[in-house]
């Protein structure tokens, strides 16, 4: 039997008590990973190609088959902004929301990958396109194994962010970019960490949004202009459910 549609609420939830029980310390195995073999998908060690890692054969199992057996289909939701935009709220706020209808979902946050799976990255031009890659290449892990996966990241730069979008399409995944248009003003005074003040005094050099680039995405698949996040949150699920790609076929596969 096909499970419920992946948005709807129904019978109890598996997935939220407790909380991710079912799922692996991913971010700690791919930091070990990336520090010991140069990183994921094709990975780079110091950014050049590695040596003793072969390619894997791709999976025998395609994400149409893998949506038919579990009964929904994987996807990521990528939100990008300038820092103190609102990123990791709506990224908190839609991964409970999710989860609170029964579909599989995980979240992925800047300051997590900075902690763990990108920990010996700087800031300047490459690590930030480094950095992106590789978050990129998890997530479109956790989607093809039937997640939505909710990464909040910076990415600042359009064409990683484009990157980001083709690794999912090679799989044969969806990709949404969720853009919050917060204005600089407005992240400047809430400035949660302090980083905007101590980038004004020249203590932070690159800082994204002070003296460090933002490319703004020119076609998003969802723009956020501040409101309040169950706003937000309606819009972004709207979004999925109008996505076929999120739909699971009707039968399921052999």
């Amino acid at each position: 039997m096909i499970a419920p549609s992946p948005l709807t609420r129904s019978g109890p939830n598996p997935w939220t008590h407790p909380r991710r029980k079912g799922y692996p310390k991913l971010a700690a195995f791919a930091s070990e990973f990336g520090t010991k073999f140069g990183g994921l998908g094709g990975g780079k060690a110091k950014h050049g190609y590695s040596t003793g890692v072969l390619d894997s054969p791709a999976s025998s199992i395609s994400p149409r088959q893998r949506a038919a057996a579990l009964g929904f289909a994987g996807a990521t939701v990528w939100i990008t902004a300038l820092p103190a935009a609102g990123k990791t709220t709506l990224a908190a706020a839609l991964e409970h929301e999710l989860l609170d209808r029964r579909r599989p979902a995980y979240r992925i946050d800047g300051d997590q990958v900075r902690r763990e799976l990108c920990r010996d990255l700087g800031f300047d031009h490459e690590s930030r396109t480094e950095n992106v890659r590789r978050v990129a290449h998890v997530a479109r892990m956790l989607a093809d194994a039937g997640l939505v996966t909710i990464v909040a990241l910076i990415s600042p730069y359009a064409e990683d962010r484009e990157q980001a979008r083709q690794i999912h399409a090679d799989a044969g995944l969806a990709f949404l970019e969720i853009f919050i248009d917060t204005p600089l003003e407005l992240c400047e005074r809430r400035d949660p960490k302090g980083l905007y003040a101590r980038a004004r005094r020249g203590e932070l050099k690159g800082f994204t949004g002070v003296d460090g680039a933002y490319e703004r995405p020119a076609h998003p698949d969802l723009r956020l202009e501040p409101e309040p996040v169950q706003r937000w949150i309606r819009r972004v699920c709207d979004l999925l459910m109008a996505d076929r790609a999120l739909t699971a076929p009707p039968t399921r596969a052999h």
